[in-house]
């Protein structure tokens, strides 16, 4: 039960007095945090390492505990001591004294002298970490930038989907590529592109708190990435052999970047000028975000790709109300339909989205009109996800009413509506002539995106990867359309170097 009400709430003073205490101690700790956070993310350093609990909080524990409960009765300034000494290595070594009962059985005066031994024991650990940390910059470590194999489901629903099901990854080339031969090189030898893909972490955290998502909770409020970082890390991942980058981020539609002010369709544009940038993707957006900047980027360069996936989570009015969504379904369909007469016809716009099925309050009837928003939609795949509640989401206190069963058929027929959207998308490619980003190579075929993100099926030995190549669609073939190359074919960007 919430709120104080039922079996499960306080049933004294002090004990209400006690969660409201611990509960505003939580938030502060998560506020502090965050701010943090933000401060480094603002700064360019996006690779930062957790964040240790404050002093504070280790110097309440021990007070709990009893540890030390003793020494601060007898000695005035043993706290502000503490405070100063509370490493990792004193606290273990502190816990294992007090679990032996040793320091229970000491004289004050005794502990005392114990405690005053550990500040120069500190000093010194703490001067050999900083100057170990200046000899680790000095090398020239560049902070800025992710690693993107620390997080290896960076990339769309589909690429995540691929890779938390085990089965052979669609789209994301570091689970399979990065194990590949081709990686593999000597000492001192130029490295070959592990990836033709560059995921840029452009953005974090979010400030739409939908009623599913923890994310704003443990995130953060959203903040962005300086764009002076971001073209640096876009010009080196060029130079290493990756001609496309996508940007990403939590909610990568509200960048605004700290410095300049630039929005993230005058970011685009600049990534796109970067040497050696053949491409310029965005990973996700939602349809509020989608603004005039954005389109104008798409229909004005080239190299940004026509593609946006936008989740729509819903067709239904009140499930989007109880899922804390900011529009209704109309308003997501008059966004797309202005996202597809931006270019007035003479740019193709490939519209895919997220679909969460089985949401509490989520009947037969709101999920036909899911069905009916995504057929209005001109959505070419929609990527299917049953609802499970989040701890500590608004969402968890409507429970998980629609049965596990019944979720996954909705889910079954969600994925047949998405895979006949999706043929027909590809039906009206037949016969067209396409540019594809060759990313994967091997000795039966090669298979690469449109920049539409179609997947394209070709010959092996069509091109080496990372190279763009023109094709023409033959027919279709699994999940894409297999295509046949035409002949002409444009330098990847190593051999363009």
């Amino acid at each position: 039960m919430r709120n104080g009400q039922g079996s499960d709430a306080p049933e004294d003073e002090d004990s209400r007095r006690l969660c409201r205490e611990r509960k505003t101690l939580t938030a502060e700790r998560v506020q502090h945090v965050n701010r943090i956070k933000g401060l480094l993310f603002s700064q360019g350093v996006s690779d930062y390492e957790p964040l240790r609990r404050n002093r504070r909080q280790r110097l309440d524990e021990l007070k709990t505990g009893g540890v030390i409960s003793r020494l601060s009765n007898d000695v005035d300034n043993t706290t502000s001591l503490l405070q100063m000494a509370l490493l990792d290595p004193v606290l273990s070594a502190v816990r294992l004294l007090a679990t032996l009962g040793i320091i229970f059985s000491l004289d004050w005066r005794i502990a005392t002298v114990i405690v005053l031994a550990v500040p120069p024991i500190v000093f010194a650990q703490n001067l050999w970490v900083r100057r170990s940390r200046v000899i680790w910059k000095s090398m020239g470590e560049d902070r800025s930038e992710i690693d993107a194999r620390v997080k290896p489901f960076v990339g769309t629903a589909d690429d995540v989907a691929a890779a938390i099901g085990g089965q052979a990854c669609v789209d994301l080339e570091h689970d399979v590529l990065a194990r590949s031969p081709e990686s593999a090189r000597s000492p001192g030898s130029e490295a070959p592109p592990a990836r033709t893909r560059g995921f840029v972490k452009v953005q974090d955290g979010c400030d739409c708190y939908c009623a599913y998502c923890i994310i704003p909770a443990v995130r953060g409020g959203a903040r962005s990435r300086p764009a002076s970082a971001i073209l640096a890390e876009a010009a080196r991942r060029a130079r290493n052999g990756q001609p496309e980058m996508v940007m990403t981020g939590i909610s990568v539609g509200d960048y605004r970047d700290p410095e300049r002010g630039l929005e993230l369709g005058e970011l685009m544009m600049e990534v796109a000028r970067v040497p050696g940038v053949q491409r310029v993707r965005l990973s996700s957006v939602e349809v509020i975000h989608v603004r005039d900047s954005l389109l104008r980027a798409m229909v004005e360069e080239p190299k940004i790709c026509p593609h946006l996936h936008v989740p729509m989570q819903s067709g239904d009015d009140a499930v989007l109300r109880d899922m804390g969504r900011h529009y209704d379904a109309a308003g997501y369909l008059e966004h797309i339909e202005r996202v597809r007469g931006a270019a007035g016809g003479r740019l193709r716009i490939n519209i895919t989205t997220d679909v969460i099925v089985g949401f509490p309050t989520e009947d037969e009837a709101a999920f036909t009109r899911t069905l009916d928003a995504v057929d209005a939609a001109g959505i070419s795949r929609v990527h299917a996800f049953s609802y499970s509640p989040r701890p500590g989401t608004v969402a968890a206190g409507l429970g998980d009413r629609v049965p596990a069963p019944e979720k996954k058929r909705r889910s079954q027929a969600l994925r047949a509506r998405s895979e006949v959207r999706s043929r027909l998308h590809r039906a009206q490619r037949l016969g067209r002539r396409e540019q594809v980003l060759v990313d994967k190579v091997a000795d039966t075929r090669s298979a690469g995106y449109t920049a539409d993100y179609t997947r394209c099926y070709l010959p092996a030995g069509a091109a080496p990867r990372g190279a763009l190549i023109d094709v023409r669609c033959s027919e279709l073939h699994a999940d894409g359309i297999r295509c046949e190359p035409t002949g002409g074919r444009e330098l990847s960007s190593r051999e363009h170097r």
